[in-house]
Protein backbone atom coordinates (compact mmCIF):
# COMPACT_ATOMS: atom_id res chain seq x y z
CA UNK A 1 0.00 0.00 0.00
CA UNK A 2 1.45 3.26 -0.87
CA UNK A 3 1.15 6.00 1.99
CA UNK A 4 0.96 9.67 1.55
CA UNK A 5 2.76 11.57 4.41
CA UNK A 6 0.86 15.39 5.25
CA UNK A 7 2.75 17.97 5.88
CA UNK A 8 1.84 21.16 6.55
CA UNK A 9 0.04 23.55 7.31
CA UNK A 10 2.52 25.99 5.63
CA UNK A 11 1.55 29.94 6.01
CA UNK A 12 2.08 31.46 2.24
CA UNK A 13 3.56 34.74 2.10
CA UNK A 14 0.49 37.66 1.63
CA UNK A 15 0.85 40.86 0.51
CA UNK A 16 -1.80 43.60 1.71
CA UNK A 17 -3.27 45.52 -1.06
CA UNK A 18 -3.73 49.49 -0.74
CA UNK A 19 -7.50 49.21 -0.70
CA UNK A 20 -7.94 46.75 2.29
CA UNK A 21 -7.28 42.63 1.46
CA UNK A 22 -4.72 40.76 0.60
CA UNK A 23 -3.06 38.57 -2.51
CA UNK A 24 -0.54 35.87 -2.34
CA UNK A 25 3.00 37.75 -2.06
CA UNK A 26 5.10 37.64 -5.41
CA UNK A 27 7.56 35.58 -4.43
CA UNK A 28 4.90 32.58 -4.59
CA UNK A 29 4.62 33.09 -8.65
CA UNK A 30 8.23 32.61 -9.33
CA UNK A 31 9.23 29.19 -9.02
CA UNK A 32 12.92 30.38 -8.12
CA UNK A 33 11.41 32.90 -5.70
CA UNK A 34 9.26 30.38 -3.69
CA UNK A 35 12.11 28.34 -3.11
CA UNK A 36 13.62 30.55 -1.35
CA UNK A 37 10.94 31.93 1.11
CA UNK A 38 10.47 30.70 4.26
CA UNK A 39 7.40 29.29 3.25
CA UNK A 40 9.50 26.65 1.08
CA UNK A 41 12.55 26.53 3.96
CA UNK A 42 9.41 25.26 6.73
CA UNK A 43 7.53 23.07 4.04
CA UNK A 44 11.25 21.18 2.65
CA UNK A 45 12.30 21.01 6.69
CA UNK A 46 9.15 19.28 7.43
CA UNK A 47 9.42 16.84 4.98
CA UNK A 48 12.68 16.10 5.76
CA UNK A 49 11.96 14.59 9.10
CA UNK A 50 10.16 12.26 7.26
CA UNK A 51 12.51 11.07 5.13
CA UNK A 52 11.55 13.48 1.82
CA UNK A 53 14.66 14.65 0.68
CA UNK A 54 13.52 17.02 -2.22
CA UNK A 55 9.87 18.26 -1.40
CA UNK A 56 10.19 20.29 -4.25
CA UNK A 57 10.64 18.02 -6.69
CA UNK A 58 8.24 15.35 -5.10
CA UNK A 59 5.01 14.59 -7.02
CA UNK A 60 1.40 14.19 -5.32
CA UNK A 61 -1.21 16.15 -3.67
CA UNK A 62 -1.42 19.66 -2.44
CA UNK A 63 -4.40 21.39 -0.19
CA UNK A 64 -5.04 25.21 -0.25
CA UNK A 65 -6.55 26.38 2.66
CA UNK A 66 -7.72 29.05 5.05
CA UNK A 67 -7.04 29.13 8.52
CA UNK A 68 -9.70 30.60 10.95
CA UNK A 69 -9.35 30.74 14.14
CA UNK A 70 -8.16 27.35 15.39
CA UNK A 71 -9.70 25.69 12.52
CA UNK A 72 -8.98 24.80 8.61
CA UNK A 73 -11.09 24.93 5.65
CA UNK A 74 -10.12 23.40 2.21
CA UNK A 75 -10.91 25.56 -0.83
CA UNK A 76 -8.49 23.77 -3.26
CA UNK A 77 -7.38 20.58 -3.72
CA UNK A 78 -4.97 19.54 -6.40
CA UNK A 79 -2.57 16.81 -7.61
CA UNK A 80 0.27 17.06 -9.93
CA UNK A 81 0.64 15.52 -13.54
CA UNK A 82 3.89 16.10 -15.21
CA UNK A 83 4.94 19.19 -12.76
CA UNK A 84 5.79 18.67 -9.21
CA UNK A 85 4.96 20.23 -5.82
CA UNK A 86 6.91 23.20 -6.20
CA UNK A 87 5.21 24.59 -9.25
CA UNK A 88 1.88 22.78 -10.24
CA UNK A 89 0.19 24.29 -6.84
CA UNK A 90 1.92 27.53 -8.20
CA UNK A 91 0.98 27.83 -11.46
CA UNK A 92 -0.81 31.39 -12.72
CA UNK A 93 -4.22 30.10 -12.91
CA UNK A 94 -4.03 28.35 -9.70
CA UNK A 95 -3.11 31.84 -8.49
CA UNK A 96 -5.79 33.92 -9.86
CA UNK A 97 -8.28 31.28 -8.42
CA UNK A 98 -5.79 31.62 -4.51
CA UNK A 99 -6.23 35.02 -4.89
CA UNK A 100 -9.93 35.53 -5.47
CA UNK A 101 -10.36 33.21 -2.22
CA UNK A 102 -8.45 35.85 -0.79
CA UNK A 103 -10.91 38.35 -1.85
CA UNK A 104 -13.95 36.52 -0.45
CA UNK A 105 -13.15 34.68 2.80
CA UNK A 106 -11.22 35.66 5.41
CA UNK A 107 -8.63 33.63 7.14
CA UNK A 108 -4.92 33.31 6.35
CA UNK A 109 -3.64 31.20 3.36
CA UNK A 110 -2.06 27.59 4.42
CA UNK A 111 -0.77 24.99 2.17
CA UNK A 112 -0.82 21.33 2.77
CA UNK A 113 1.52 18.52 0.77
CA UNK A 114 0.50 15.13 0.24
CA UNK A 115 3.98 13.95 -1.31
CA UNK A 116 4.17 10.27 -2.92
CA UNK A 117 7.17 8.42 -1.69
CA UNK A 118 10.05 7.83 -4.06
CA UNK A 119 10.49 4.75 -5.37
CA UNK A 120 12.18 3.73 -8.60
CA UNK A 121 10.40 3.63 -12.05
CA UNK A 122 7.96 5.54 -13.42
CA UNK A 123 5.31 7.67 -10.40
CA UNK A 124 1.81 5.65 -9.71
CA UNK A 125 -0.22 9.01 -11.43
CA UNK A 126 -3.45 6.42 -11.00
CA UNK A 127 -2.66 6.11 -6.76
CA UNK A 128 -2.39 10.20 -7.37
CA UNK A 129 -5.34 11.06 -9.08
CA UNK A 130 -7.53 8.38 -6.88
CA UNK A 131 -6.40 10.10 -3.97
CA UNK A 132 -7.05 13.59 -4.97
CA UNK A 133 -10.97 12.36 -6.43
CA UNK A 134 -11.28 10.99 -2.44
CA UNK A 135 -9.83 14.30 -0.86
CA UNK A 136 -11.66 16.56 -2.96
CA UNK A 137 -15.03 14.74 -2.02
CA UNK A 138 -13.95 15.09 1.88
CA UNK A 139 -12.88 18.49 0.83
CA UNK A 140 -16.57 18.91 -0.64
CA UNK A 141 -17.99 17.82 2.48
CA UNK A 142 -16.93 20.03 4.50
CA UNK A 143 -16.54 23.17 2.56
CA UNK A 144 -19.88 23.01 -0.12
CA UNK A 145 -20.56 26.61 -0.67
CA UNK A 146 -16.96 27.29 -1.42
CA UNK A 147 -14.28 24.65 -2.76
CA UNK A 148 -12.81 25.55 -5.91
CA UNK A 149 -12.71 22.81 -7.96
CA UNK A 150 -15.87 22.04 -6.47
CA UNK A 151 -17.21 20.32 -10.40
CA UNK A 152 -15.02 17.18 -9.84
CA UNK A 153 -16.76 16.62 -6.06
CA UNK A 154 -20.18 13.94 -6.55
CA UNK A 155 -22.73 15.25 -3.61
CA UNK A 156 -22.80 12.28 -1.57
CA UNK A 157 -26.61 10.64 -1.71
CA UNK A 158 -25.94 8.65 1.50
CA UNK A 159 -24.78 8.63 4.81
CA UNK A 160 -24.19 6.57 8.41
CA UNK A 161 -26.19 8.50 11.32
CA UNK A 162 -23.21 8.98 13.87
CA UNK A 163 -20.48 7.49 11.77
CA UNK A 164 -20.06 9.46 8.54
CA UNK A 165 -21.76 12.43 7.03
CA UNK A 166 -23.98 13.33 10.05
CA UNK A 167 -24.89 16.77 10.89
CA UNK A 168 -27.04 18.41 13.43
CA UNK A 169 -28.86 14.46 14.31
CA UNK A 170 -27.32 14.83 18.21
CA UNK A 171 -24.19 12.75 20.04
CA UNK A 172 -23.44 9.07 18.52
CA UNK A 173 -24.97 6.36 19.82
CA UNK A 174 -22.76 3.64 21.35
CA UNK A 175 -23.64 1.26 18.55
CA UNK A 176 -22.36 4.41 15.91
CA UNK A 177 -18.88 4.57 18.31
CA UNK A 178 -18.20 1.25 18.31
CA UNK A 179 -18.67 0.97 14.47
CA UNK A 180 -17.04 3.54 13.79
CA UNK A 181 -13.83 2.67 15.52
CA UNK A 182 -14.13 -1.00 14.21
CA UNK A 183 -13.78 0.12 10.47
CA UNK A 184 -11.38 2.96 11.68
CA UNK A 185 -12.88 6.37 10.96
CA UNK A 186 -12.23 7.60 14.14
Amino acid sequence: MIEFKPIGPFKLPVSHMPRGGKRLSESVQATNGLLKTEFWKDASNSAAKFGISNLAKAKGIYVFGLKVGRGFTPYYVGKTGKQTLATEPFTAGKLVQYNECLGKWKGTPVMFFLPLPVKKGPDNQNVIANAERFLIELAFAKNPTALLNKKHAKTPTWSIRGVLRTKGKGAPTTDARTFKAMMGLC
